[in-house]
């Protein structure tokens, strides 16, 4: 493998995984022409992802591997996700464009599944733009895999507010003392939802989880929880429904949720009403929310209110429905 530094180059074979501080100026390649994609797609997240991961190779901090070519270059790279899971590994994974074919795809994950990789491998953030799912099937099916397909929407600044629903509710703005009850809800709005809960499970404790989940939106390690934009309807002692709302890659509505007794009510809709609004009094950037593709019921909400998808900022994640518990069959 060339290596553009005073170090002598290892001693590698095509199909090797080697660690990414052997071989920095490979894994900038890579990481560039990352960065390049996601730019000529207009994605400015994953542009400034790929700038941060730059920082890190350069400052000798990056525990990524690269994946050998048959030409002793690296045509792949892959990284631990932000966030470690107490069931496997997750993974962020790019390949290089000449080599997404379903055989090179394959071969790539059964080596970040083996000894020298991350096994066991529980997710594998998409790694190979412009393929479709039922190409990526290809390889991830016959592996256990489930695909995610996550789509980015933003409630555009020229766009007025639509009329809000559930007109005669209690609305009031979401507190840090709010937290426990903030738990009991995103346990009981995700207990029907195996899929959503897998894509952000760390803990085998399914308590620890939901208090984890708490910590992570509440407490910064997101990014800055937006308080003046976060919404609840309280329910006796319950949290009926909220939205939550991080400073991440701009402003980001990271959550909205609903207990399941009261669903159906227009509660989503009126929270995301109050959410907007708020954005637009403190003069923020337009809001953005991650979608699950197969939530057809909240991607048809968003879609109603205004939200409008992202051209070209849809991204996946390959799930491993046995390590992550997935029933084959959906639920109810």
């Amino acid at each position: 493998m060339s290596e553009r530094t005073d170090r002598p180059s290892p001693i590698v074979r095509s199909g090797d995984l080697i660690p990414a501080s052997a071989a920095p100026s490979e894994a900038l390649r890579l990481v560039g022409e990352m960065g390049d994609e996601f730019s000529g797609l207009g994605i400015d997240w994953g542009v400034s992802d790929s700038r941060s991961l730059a920082e890190t190779i350069r400052a000798g901090t990056f525990s990524g591997l690269l994946w050998v070519g048959p030409k002793d270059e690296a045509i792949g790279l892959a990284w631990p996700a932000k966030f470690e899971c107490e069931l496997g590994h997750r993974v962020d994974a790019y390949l290089s464009r000449g080599y997404r074919s379903t055989s090179s795809l394959g071969a790539f994950i059964d080596r970040l599944d083996a000894p020298g990789g991350f096994p066991p491998l529980v997710s594998v953030t998409d790694p190979w733009p412009g393929v479709t799912a039922a190409e990526g099937d290809l390889a991830f099916g016959p592996r256990g895999y489930q695909f995610v397909q996550r789509l980015s929407m933003r409630f555009p600044a020229e766009a007025g507010l639509p009329t809000p629903g559930a007109t005669g509710v209690t609305v009031r703005p979401l507190t840090i003392e709010d937290e426990p009850k903030v738990v009991r809800l995103l346990w009981a709005a995700y207990d029907d939802n195996p899929v959503e809960r897998a894509l952000f499970v760390r803990h085998r404790d399914r308590g620890q989880d939901m208090a984890w989940g708490a910590r992570l939106l509440l407490h910064g390690e997101l990014g800055p929880w937006l308080s003046d934009a976060s919404f609840t309807i309280p329910a006796d002692s319950l949290l009926a429904a909220a939205t939550i709302v991080n400073r991440f890659h701009g402003v980001l509505i990271t959550e909205v949720v609903t207990h399941p007794e009261h669903r159906r009510r227009g509660y989503a809709e009126r929270l995301l009403v109050e959410t907007i609004k708020a954005v637009r009094a403190n003069g923020w950037e337009p809001p953005r929310l991650v979608v699950t593709r197969q939530n057809e019921r909240a991607f048809r909400l968003y879609e109603r209110l205004g939200f409008r998808t992202i051209p070209g900022d849809t991204g996946g994640v390959w799930l491993h429905r046995e390590r992550l518990g997935i029933p084959t069959h959906p639920v109810g």
